[in-house]
Formats: C-alpha cells, structure tokens, sequence
C-alpha cells in the first residue's frame, strides 16, 4: 500500500478563472459566496491552495486557465457499497431477496486481491467522474477488499471514510467473518489507514441482523475506546428488515435501540436510509447528535 506522498503526481501549478461557488465553513442555511469570475489555484500535487476573487501576488506567475462552465466544490457521497456497482438495477422483489441473490455472490469475489483492485479502482474512477471527491463506503469483510479500496483512494486523493465490514450471520459463510477474526483484521485495518491522509475508520456492522450480539458488543467497545473513529450501519431500509430485526431483538423497543443497546448510537454515528423511522427514533437521533443519510 502507497501513502499519498509517494503516490502524489507532480503537475505544472495553475489557476482556473470563471464562474464560482463555494461553501463557507458555516452550518447556516444561505452561507456560500458566489463570483462572477473567482480564481482556484492549484499546485503542483493537485492540491487547491487559494479559492477567492483575485488571485495572491504569490501565485501571480502561475498558468491562467479560463473557463465559463462552473467552478464548484467535490460532491460528498455519504453512503455507498463500491463492491455493488457491478450489479447496479439487479432486480430484487425486496431487498434481502437481492442481497441474497445478487450482492452477497458479489462481494465473495473480493476476497481475491486481484478481483479488488479492479474493482476498486473502477469504483473511485466512476465516482471521480461524476464529481465526488469525498464518500463514506462499505466494503466487504475481507482484508483485500478493504485495502484494495484504501490503496486506490490514496492514490487518487479521495476523500474516504471505510472499513472492514461486520458480518457474522444471515448469509452465506463466504461473506460471513467470525468475531474474532473480525478483530484481527479491524486491528490490522485501522493501523494501515493511520499513515494515509484524507481518510477516516469507521466501524462498519452491516445491518443488526447481520450481526450476533457478539459482535454488535465488539463494534460497540470498540467505538467507545477510540475517538478517532465513525460508525456507519443501515436502519429502517424496508419493513420487513425492520420486522426481522425486532424478531431478533425482541428486547429492543425498536430498531435505533438494538444499536443503542450496543453503544453504537453517538456523534460519530452514520444511520443510512432510515425509511421507517419512529418520532422516537428521530428525537433520539437529534439528541445524540447522530447523521442519517436519507438514500
């Protein structure tokens, strides 16, 4: 595995001049600037220096490239699968029927390095394509995919947040990871990412009911030991999801409370879809200071 100082490519530094709309480092509604004709200067490892009105006396003598489409920043893609996009528009009459038919035959190719890599690289291509430079990613529960995914982000300059996917039941046993070995390989995971820049761990359970108890306990310790990292999971996607959740979980008042339960549920925490939400599911949410990525 590279580190972007080694895989950086140097390129002659320039600056682009046109239409611009940025961000501010603001959460108000309404906080972004707009110019007729604003400048981005870009150095020599494709790194943005300046974005403004006017380009700085010390970027003077850099190339001016003239543009009248947009100047905007990268997407963020806050929840996606990169080892799905082979089966994207699969037909599924519901989705446990897909992922048992089309997903999960799927990601037990990951566990080949070879396989991984091409599809990773395929994967942050298409994405850099469409304007996404930063995303939140499942992978797999194989040590391959998760490094075939890190490696192609650092080269690239992606903006990632990842890792090792929690899975122990309700598949078949070539997407299944016991927990301990689930432990060796986050271990291992979470130490190889600590060198790479624009990247962050997130502990990944797939969904409660792919998990034991077990499991979902590990993820939980885990979170709580390190505040470094994320939690990204799924919660209330289809009714019958939520049905066999709280046929596993009969203990939990609903769905947010089997994660709960588990000290999963925090600022650090990434909910996607959250379809079927409860009034109390969304205030405990709001007080937990959680993100849920409606997708």
């Amino acid at each position: 595995m590279t580190n972007d100082s080694d895989a950086a490519e140097l390129c002659e530094p320039f600056v682009v001049q046109g239409p611009l709309f940025t961000l501010l480092n603001d959460r108000s509604v309404g906080t972004y600037t707009y110019l007729d004709n604003g400048s981005m200067v870009v150095g020599d490892q494709g790194k943005i220096l300046y974005v403004g009105p006017s380009v700085p006396a010390e970027y003077s003598h850099y190339q001016v490239k003239k543009t009248r489409h947009l100047i905007f920043p990268g997407f963020i893609d806050a929840h996606v699968h990169y080892p799905q996009l082979p089966v994207i528009a699969s037909y599924g009459a519901s989705l446990l029927e897909w992922l048992d038919k089309y997903t999960f035959p799927e990601e037990a190719k990951y566990s080949q390095r070879p396989y991984a890599e091409k599809r990773a690289r395929q994967f942050l291509e298409l994405m850099l394509k469409r304007g996404v430079t930063s995303a939140a990613v499942f992978s797999t529960i194989h040590e391959e995919a998760f490094d075939a995914l890190l490696g192609a982000a650092s080269y690239s300059g992606f903006n990632l947040v990842s890792g090792v996917t929690a899975m122990n039941r309700g598949a078949p046993d070539n997407v299944l990871v016991d927990v301990g070995l689930f432990k060796e390989v986050s271990a291992k995971a979470i130490e190889s990412g600590r060198c790479v820049e624009r990247f962050r761990y997130a502990i990944t359970p797939r969904f409660a009911i792919s998990c034991t108890e077990g499991m979902l306990e590990y993820c939980g310790r885990l979170l709580e030991s390190n505040p470094s990292l994320l939690m990204q999971t799924h919660i209330n996607e289809t009714k019958e999801e939520v049905l066999a959740t709280s046929n596993l979980f009969p203990h939990a008042t609903d769905y947010l409370d089997v994660y709960d339960a588990f000290g999963l549920l925090s600022d650090r925490s990434l909910f996607a879809h959250g379809i079927y939400t409860t009034e109390s599911e969304y205030e405990r949410w709001a007080a937990s200071g959680a993100s849920v990525i409606h997708c």
